[in-house]
């Protein structure tokens, strides 16, 4: 079974799908989903923002769907299992997900969205509809912050390197303890 968007994923649309030759290229961001009991098979309608004010509706079965949320939770683990505090001391060796301040999961997930947006955008084109959501988030960290694994090393090819030059340009993130004791980025 497919899994149908939810509200914050980006879609883009897949070929042959009616509105592809006019939006082909162009990720949308899932504002709100909805049902259509207009037609003889009910069918999820998207209501979808192209993050220039243009906003447009389609079916969820004319769109491929990145799952920003899992790409975003894979992306935080990574980011807590390949930083260290102070003492050198691996940070999920003491902290987890739920450690994690609300700024740096908001901007992680910020970060996640606006790269998938960007490499699935007209411009660079990358396919990344069959790569493991979860996988890419992880990966996403690694490969922005050289930790000398990630994108390049998934035997994606041509993909790999196009997904490796676009995160590095990202330039890397630094972890913290904050005073409360929550991790934090500077």
């Amino acid at each position: 079974m497919t899994r149908i968007p939810t509200v914050g994923d980006v879609v883009t649309f897949k070929p042959g799908a009616r509105p592809y030759a006019a939006n082909k290229g162009t990720p949308f961001t899932v504002t709100a989903v909805s049902m259509d009991n207009t037609t003889t098979t009910p069918r999820v309608v998207l209501w979808l923002s192209d993050g220039d004010g243009g906003t447009r509706s389609a079916y969820a079965d004319d769109v491929t769907s990145h799952d920003i949320a899992t790409m975003a939770q894979a992306y935080i683990v990574a980011a807590l299992w390949s930083s260290t505090d102070e003492e050198g001391e691996p940070l999920d060796a003491v902290y987890g997900p739920d450690d994690v301040s609300p700024d740096l999961i908001q901007s992680s997930t910020d970060d996640v969205r606006s790269f998938v947006i960007m490499v699935t955008g007209e411009e660079i084109g990358a396919d990344i509809s069959t790569l493991d959501a979860a996988q890419f988030g992880h990966d996403l960290w690694l490969t922005r912050n050289h930790h000398g694994a990630g994108f390049w090393d998934r035997g994606l090819g041509e993909l790999g390197d196009v997904l490796t030059k676009w995160a590095h340009s990202l330039g890397g993130v630094d972890l913290y303890v904050t005073d409360d004791g929550l991790i934090d980025a500077m």
